[in-house]
C-alpha cells in the first residue's frame, strides 16, 4: 500500500500524522516481506527436507546393493574354499591310505617271514 493512497486521520496535526503514516507503511512492507521470507523459508526448508529424504532413499537403496553383493562375494568364496579343503583333504586321505597300504603289506611280509622261520625250525 502506497502512502498516498493511505488515508490521513487527523490532518489538522500535519507532522505527527505523517509519522503516523510513514510508520504504518513501514510496518505493512516490513510485515509483508517478513510473510513473503516466511513463505520463501518454507518452501525452502521444504526443497532441502525432500533433498534429504530423496539422499537417504538413494543410500538405502545403495547399501542395500553392496549389502547383497557382499553377500553373493561372501558365498562364492565359501563354495571356492570348501573345493579347496576337499581337494586337499582327498589328497591327504589319499596319501594316508597309501601308506597305510605299504605299511600292511610290509607287516604282512614281516609275518610270512617269521611263518616260514619258525616253520623251518620245527
Amino acid at each position: 500500500m502506497s502512502m498516498a493512497a493511505m488515508p490521513v486521520a487527523g490532518a489538522d496535526r500535519p507532522v505527527a500524522s505523517a509519522r503516523a503514516v510513514v510508520l504504518a507503511c513501514v510496518q505493512a512492507r516490513t510485515g509483508r516481506r517478513r510473510a513473503a521470507a516466511s513463505t520463501s523459508d518454507e518452501a525452502i526448508m521444504r526443497r532441502v527436507q525432500a533433498l534429504v529424504e530423496q539422499s537417504e532413499e538413494r543410500q538405502r537403496r545403495e547399501f542395500t546393493i553392496r549389502s547383497v553383493e557382499l553377500a553373493r562375494d561372501f558365498e562364492a568364496q565359501r563354495r571356492v574354499d570348501l573345493a579347496s579343503v576337499r581337494q586337499t583333504v582327498g589328497q591327504i586321505q589319499g596319501t594316508t591310505g597309501a601308506e597305510v597300504r605299504q605299511q600292511r603289506e610290509a607287516i604282512d611280509q614281516i609275518n610270512n617271514y617269521l611263518i616260514r622261520v619258525s616253520q623251518q625250525g620245527r
